[in-house]
């Protein structure tokens, strides 16, 4: 059950909204001005009522914009003290249709970092098929980090904590299946272009932001360290909507 007033809860509230709006709060659980204030900022961005105060609306929108489940709802106590979101479980396969895996484990014991959402994972593979239909002979699109299996906190990596952030490595112009950054002569700006707007056109999964250093392409946001990927942001699913 949902504790609203709990000290975990009002965690759960400064992270999601760090995470969705880069509000920089305290996640000290106390729900003072500066929490109420970014409070207020979301739900007049999603144009709710203004109150600073998260109920059952606000909470469902924080959800449809990509935050976790919150502590006691969807989400099962790991030994540790930390939560796992029962939602996070579905594995990329290592290949398929258009795409392949690659730096599938992380710095967390190891473990694959490969879990998404069930929707996420449909959406990879359909922007996979659609590449392969339009580059039959390669190569394929190179997958990274997703999430760990339940989501959570990954140590020496920010965000991907909710199996709806995917890395994927641009395009190169020799037709091989490896690492590239944008300053590398073998780096396709075209191909790339064309891979952003595949991942923007798909209808499994609208996207909501895709981070790339490469200002000029559009539909990306240029963000330091993003030299050699693209960040891709989906947003939280509503329902799943098939593959096109």
């Amino acid at each position: 059950e949902v504790n609203r007033s709990s000290r975990e809860y009002v965690i759960w509230v400064q992270s999601s909204l760090n995470r969705i709006l880069g509000a920089r709060l305290a996640t000290d659980g106390v729900s003072g001005p500066l929490t109420r204030s970014a409070i207020r900022s979301f739900q007049t961005q999603k144009g709710l009522t203004a109150d600073g105060i998260v109920g059952p609306v606000t909470e469902a929108a924080l959800i449809a914009a990509g935050a976790v489940q919150p502590p006691g709802a969807g989400a099962t106590p790991t030994p540790g003290g930390g939560r796992t979101d029962s939602n996070v479980t579905v594995e990329l396969p290592l290949s398929g249709p258009g795409f392949y895996s690659y730096d599938r484990t992380s710095a967390k014991n190891g473990q694959p970092h490969q879990f998404g959402r069930r929707e996420t994972i449909n959406a990879i593979k359909a922007i996979g098929a659609a590449w392969q239909r339009t580059y039959p002979r390669g190569p394929r699109i190179g997958i990274g980090h997703i999430s760990l299996r339940g989501g959570g906190d990954t140590p020496s990596h920010a965000g991907h904590e909710t199996g709806l952030e995917v890395d994927i490595r641009p395009m190169r112009n020799d037709g091989a299946e490896a690492s590239v950054t944008i300053s590398d002569s073998r780096y396709s700006r075209e191909l790339t272009q064309k891979l952003v707007n595949m991942i923007r056109a798909n209808r499994v999964l609208s996207v909501s932001r895709v981070l790339f250093n490469d200002s000029a392409i559009p539909g990306v946001i240029r963000v330091t360290g993003h030299d050699n990927h693209l960040h891709v942001e989906f947003a939280a699913p509503p329902a799943a909507r098939g593959y096109f």
